[in-house]
């Protein structure tokens, strides 16, 4: 499968969803992202 090019409008998605605190679960249910894209900029966020 081909990568999907991420912009910066579409990682700020993820860490608005995720700063409030949804699950990483929650996040790719709303967005339609893969799970691992989302664990990958939410552990970029915390740290």
């Amino acid at each position: 499968m081909a990568r999907k090019a991420f912009h910066v409008a579409d990682i700020a998605k993820i860490l608005t969803h995720w700063y409030p605190g949804r699950s990483v679960r929650e996040i790719v249910n709303s967005l339609g992202v893969a799970r691992d894209t989302v664990a990958r900029y939410v552990a970029a966020g915390a740290a």
